[in-house]
């Protein structure tokens, strides 16, 4: 049988991103394997983890910029004779970021799949929250995130513009959502997309088996910068009342931090003598990776409706407990393992340091064998040959 040809519209690329550009590289990691697909993959960044028999293109105009100029490049690349060649030569068009004025252009001649790990089609900051409305308000959520005026006022000008996703999409072959409560907010809010919805998980994390090592005091892992949607003040006010509680417990800050929040923990250093915080700023994946050896559990208390948050996956698969708030696809994640126990309600404060003392509470070999038996669980509940054949079916 004939290689199936697929082009790759991707703006940002593995080890640039984050979770999606990860579930990106390790889709196409897959799907090369079977030995049943030929990929091209168009990028707008230069360096790129490649993966062995992908043909990788760098392209200016898939440079990442503001939403209204990408699309724009987006649209002009393809009316470009280069862009038309391209399609010629390949049967699908896998559009996993936003990329989507692309459609139309492709559909002339080809098919198209846009996998979905946000919530674009929705709002237009593609970021959603049942708990909040305020923050499905881009104006609201400039103030709010960025607290900046500037951003908030062309956010009011541009919004509109969001409509055209609809538009886009509707004339995709199949729309890939991550995980069932994706669908269904995705669904709610643009029924006609229902019959080309497909729910596939993303791939698990390729995270060795790690050797934990336990120390005290406890250590826990808060990896989301000091953004105001995934609970970073949650994560400041629960160190403050484990402090007051007097509890033995040591924090690892990673992230990007403003120069504001940094000034503001290194004057946290001095009003605290029980726990412990230590920021350690962006960093390489695999460094990341290391942390986990030491941990005992991982925060994530945000307040969106996260569609499959990776860091949740990645922590279970690297034995580390998360404790994440309610809220998108994490029920999912954790269904049916003892993460489950350790859910909080999103925005209880009470709820996250009840779980914080929970963990604290567990005896080092019970621990050992909880971490051991979450790993199992997350790599047989996300089994990599069976997201492999419903992505191959898929393109196929």
């Amino acid at each position: 049988m004939d290689e199936t040809k697929v082009l790759v519209l991707a703006e940002l690329y593995w080890p640039q991103g984050g979770g999606a550009e990860l579930a990106t590289h390790l889709i196409l990691k897959k799907l090369q394997k079977t030995g049943k697909f030929q990929i091209t993959v168009l990028t707008g960044v230069k360096n790129v983890e490649k993966v062995d028999g992908i043909k990788y293109i760098y392209t200016p105009h898939l440079k990442p910029r503001p939403k209204p100029l990408l699309w724009l490049f987006v649209d002009y690349m393809c009316r470009t004779k280069y862009f038309r060649k391209l399609l010629k030569e390949h049967d699908v068009v896998y559009i996993p970021r936003i990329a989507y004025p692309a459609i139309p252009h492709v559909k002339k001649s080809g098919k198209v799949v846009v996998h979905l790990h946000n919530y674009q089609p929705v709002t237009y900051h593609s970021v959603y929250s049942s708990i909040d409305e305020n923050l499905n308000n881009p104006i609201k959520f400039e103030e709010l995130e960025h607290q900046s005026i500037m951003r908030s006022i062309a956010v009011g000008f541009l919004r509109g513009i969001n409509n055209l996703v609809k538009y886009w999409l509707l004339q995709a072959d199949k729309i890939v959502c991550v995980s069932r409560k994706q669908k269904e907010i995705l669904v709610k809010h643009i029924p006609e997309l229902a019959k080309k919805v497909e729910v596939i998980s993303n791939p698990p994390p390729e995270v060795p088996s790690i050797e934990k090592i336990v120390q005290n005091p406890p250590v826990f892992l808060y990896a989301s910068g000091d953004s105001y949607v995934k609970g970073f003040t949650m994560v400041l006010r629960a160190i403050f009342a484990l402090e007051k509680r007097r509890t033995r417990a040591k924090f690892i800050l990673i992230g990007k931090y403003s120069d504001k929040t940094l000034a503001i923990l290194n004057k946290l250093h001095s009003m605290i003598k029980y726990v412990e915080v230590k920021y350690k700023g962006r960093m390489e994946h695999t460094e990341l990776l290391k942390l986990h050896r030491e941990a005992w559990g991982l925060l994530f208390p945000s307040i969106l409706e996260e569609p499959l948050p990776y860091t949740v996956i990645e922590s279970m698969v690297a034995r580390t407990l998360p404790i994440a708030s309610k809220v998108g696809g994490v029920p999912e994640i954790v269904e049916g393992t003892k993460a489950e126990e350790y859910m909080f309600m999103s925005r209880s404060l009470e709820g996250l340091i009840d779980k914080i003392e929970a963990i604290l509470s567990i005896p080092r070999e019970e621990l050992e064998d909880i971490s051991w038996k979450l790993r199992n669980r997350a790599l047989k509940k996300f089994n990599p040959e069976i997201i492999e054949k419903k992505l191959v079916k898929l393109f196929s």
